[in-house]
């Protein structure tokens, strides 16, 4: 169960990463189809003075990118960090009345050449990438873009609906002088976690993983056998069931008592800060839990299999 618990984790942060990742760079060349929301971006532009400027600087345009920063996004909870690699012409700067990242929730995006079949023929142009709605703006200065972007949770919470978490498309943005806006930066996306006890927890879990990469695992099968040996002598089938029927009920009311306090460190932490007061203690929980479910499991496995004993026997018998 504890290697099924630490997967289910690790799988969630990989299969995160691999999503962003295939929308990263190869050897610093963008995909060709990557680049197909910002390669006619001059084609929004009124002003001929200012479309030209991008139409002579499209090659570096089309580089500019945003990803999150994943090394900092695993250890943070309440706050997220964006990376941007994203470079303003000099000459279009004046042109620009407002540049910002807009993020929108649950936006898909599709591109032609990707091998997803026909439902997946879908090509983003400019000007469904301008049409997408932003539900989450944030501004930034036009005479320098910050290399990096410190989000607050709270901005996202109002919009996370499921409960597990949202996905959130995003795009640099320019609103320019002649009254267009344009996307800036090829679109990323980030995935954050609903505020609930329960991902506060898996936070806590991800946090011990971190500095404790090996963890040692009991055999409780073996332990459980020299049990049930010992258990079932002097017994008919129906007694030894019952014995192990119990059984399983104590370990079901010890799992709810942990449930129980897990939830009330879960309650109490409201900051970032928090976390680091639990990790260990709430861990010690999460083994004793595991243990109980993994004993739970093998108890179940002996009671299904002194059941199938008996219909074994009254077939062949």
């Amino acid at each position: 169960m504890k290697n099924i618990q630490k997967l289910f984790l690790v799988g969630i942060v990989s299969s995160l990463l691999i999503f962003q990742n295939t929308f990263a760079w190869w050897w610093g060349i963008a995909p060709t189809w990557y680049t197909d929301s910002l390669k006619n971006i001059a084609d929004l532009v009124k002003d001929s003075e200012t479309k030209k400027i991008i139409t002579d600087n499209i090659v570096s345009i089309i580089s500019n990118n945003i990803q999150e920063n994943s090394d900092y996004n695993i250890k943070n909870f309440y706050t997220k960090k964006l990376k941007l690699n994203v470079e303003i012409p000099e000459a279009l700067k004046a042109k620009i009345q407002k540049a910002y990242i807009g993020l929108g929730v649950n936006q898909q995006i599709y591109y032609d050449g990707m091998g997803w079949g026909e439902g997946w023929s879908q090509v983003a142009t400019p000007l469904d990438v301008t049409e997408w709605i932003n539900h989450i703006k944030i501004e930034l200065k036009t005479s320098e873009i910050p290399w990096e972007v410190l989000l607050q949770r709270e901005i996202f919470n109002k919009y996370i609906a499921n409960e597990y978490g949202d996905s959130f498309m995003g795009t640099l943005y320019l609103e320019l002088m002649d009254g267009t806006t344009i996307p800036f930066s090829n679109s990323f996306y980030i995935y954050i976690q609903a505020n609930t006890n329960n991902w506060k927890g898996q936070h806590l879990q991800n946090l011990y993983y971190q500095e404790n990469s090996y963890n040692w695992y009991a055999n409780i099968y073996d332990l459980l056998k020299a049990v049930f040996e010992k258990i079932k002598v002097g017994k008919t089938t129906n007694e030894y069931i019952a014995v192990l029927e119990k059984a399983i009920d104590k370990a079901n009311e010890k799992m709810k008592a942990i449930e129980s306090a897990q939830k009330k460190v879960t309650d109490s932490i409201q900051k970032e800060e928090d976390f680091a007061k639990f990790i260990r203690a709430y861990w010690a929980t999460v083994e004793r839990f595991n243990l109980l479910n993994d004993i739970k499991y093998n108890i179940g496995s002996e009671i299904k299999t002194k059941q199938s004993e008996g219909l074994i026997e009254e077939i062949f018998g």
